[in-house]
């Protein structure tokens, strides 16, 4: 059959493995870092919707489809949940963290719930990491210490992406102009 297979994947958190590259520019890991390091977290809006997955379970969705005949798009997702309802699932965690949550807009107002129905019947996906387990691994890789500078580039895609994307310099030779 002719055709490709492309996940749309949620707002992922969590840890791929021990050694892994941990983004802190996604939601959930963002807010439980500032849960254990500075004891509160700020919520801007909150009412926002994020469709949360573990990164774990994007490798299983893969490895189910390898090899078969499935073809077409598919959401990825675990929960849709509110940012807000985030930030309290972590107060559950880290008891006595301040969340301060503020009706100031923030500049990142994305606010989409997904549907995985077509993937769950069409290839079983079934997501078994929830978001109470990401909250735990990274928790426990701040109190651990494994994460020595929270603003290394390294642990954003952003900025850690920015100069390969956007380099100084053309292959061809010559200044790359900088468009804002």
């Amino acid at each position: 059959e002719a055709g490709g297979t492309s996940f749309r994947l949620g707002t992922l958190f969590g840890l791929g493995d021990h050694f892994s590259r941990i983004r802190l520019d996604l939601v959930l890991n963002l807010l439980t870092l500032k849960a254990c390091l500075y004891g509160r977290i700020s919520v801007f809006g909150g009412e926002q919707f994020r469709p949360l997955l573990h990164v774990r379970d994007v490798g299983t969705a893969i490895t189910q489809v390898i090899g078969t005949n499935h073809r077409g798009v598919f959401n990825l997702h675990q929960d849709n949940l509110k940012i807000s309802a985030l930030a309290d699932k972590i107060t559950e965690f880290y008891p006595g963290i301040a969340v301060e949550k503020t009706e100031i807009k923030t500049q990142d107002a994305r606010n989409y719930k997904v549907d995985s129905t077509k993937a769950r019947t069409t290839f079983g996906f079934d997501p078994k990491l929830d978001i109470g387990l990401g909250i735990r691994e990274v928790g426990r890789m701040v109190t651990e210490g494994r994460i020595r500078d929270p603003s290394d580039i390294q642990y954003s895609n952003f900025d850690y992406l920015r100069p390969i994307l956007l380099p100084a310099k053309s292959p061809l030779g010559g200044e790359v102009p900088i468009w804002r």
